[in-house]
């Protein structure tokens, strides 16, 4: 008998509701290699053609890092190598919304304030489609999902244990002392392995003397382990199962008494 729990993903189950999310960006990234000739020109006047509502756009490159060894094994000469250009970055004109349509696949941020999962899932599927039937894609070889939220908390009051269920503890002979710098990170292979998510926690300093806040990080990313054909029906399977997926990291990670002051707050 296998002592592994049972899991199911279950894109039914409720969440509560935060009146304000505390996400400062959400993407949907498709990485994707176009079959057809991916040329600055062609591909930037395509798009901006398509979207008049991203009118600023920047070109996008990639810088190659190479470190060589000597015989003790320590670093001894680095080389950098310009790649060039890899695609388009385009911003709405609210300064909100993010597409890149690069060579290595398709991106899709939407920044604070993060307000509804059907206008952000539905733009991106929109552009990710612009992007498909432009680059012909053969497969999507991982389709992540990742919030990046930032929580804020007093500076002269920071007890992680307020906030977080699996709170760091200091060594023995320790205890009370505060962080002054917290980093946890984790990969998690999802029963069923059809998924995987990446959870990282850690602490955002005041990056000046007049903030008198701290953020709490909690950046969650879910992505698929193995690539997937472009069938549309199944990619609007996963997205829900994505989404619940990263609302159970998310409020699997914050203690209950913290999630009620968050709602209370915002209901008073």
């Amino acid at each position: 008998m296998s002592d592994t729990p049972s899991f199911k993903i279950d894109v039914s189950e409720k969440f509560p509701h935060l009146p304000e999310a505390p996400a400062v960006e959400a993407v949907l990234d498709f990485r994707a290699r176009p079959s057809v000739d991916w040329k600055e020109d062609a591909v930037t006047n395509h798009f901006t053609k398509q979207l008049p509502k991203y009118p600023n756009t920047e070109p996008m490159g990639a810088l190659l890092h190479t470190v060589k060894f000597d015989s003790k094994n320590l670093p001894k000469h680095v080389e950098i190598a310009d790649e060039g250009w890899r695609g388009v970055k385009m911003v709405s004109e609210c300064q909100k919304q993010i597409a890149q349509f690069r060579f290595d696949g398709f991106a899709f941020s939407r920044l604070r304030p993060y307000e509804d999962w059907e206008e952000f899932s539905t733009e991106a599927l929109r552009l990710w489609r612009l992007y498909r039937d432009y680059a012909q894609p053969h497969d999507i070889a991982r389709l992540g999902l990742r919030f990046i939220n930032r929580i804020e908390c007093s500076l002269n009051d920071l007890r992680l244990e307020d906030y977080l269920r699996d709170c760091p503890q200091p060594p023995a002979g320790f205890v009370g002392a505060p962080f002054e710098t917290y980093l946890h990170q984790e990969t998690v292979i999802v029963p069923g392995g059809k998924y995987a998510f990446k959870r990282v926690q850690t602490i955002q300093r005041p990056g000046n003397q007049e903030e008198r806040t701290v953020g709490l990080i909690l950046d969650v990313d879910v992505f698929t382990t193995k690539s997937r054909d472009l069938n549309e029906v199944d990619l609007l399977k996963m997205l829900p199962e994505m989404r619940w997926l990263k609302n159970k990291v998310f409020f699997g990670s914050l203690t209950e008494e913290f999630l009620k002051r968050c709602i209370q707050t915002n209901n008073s």
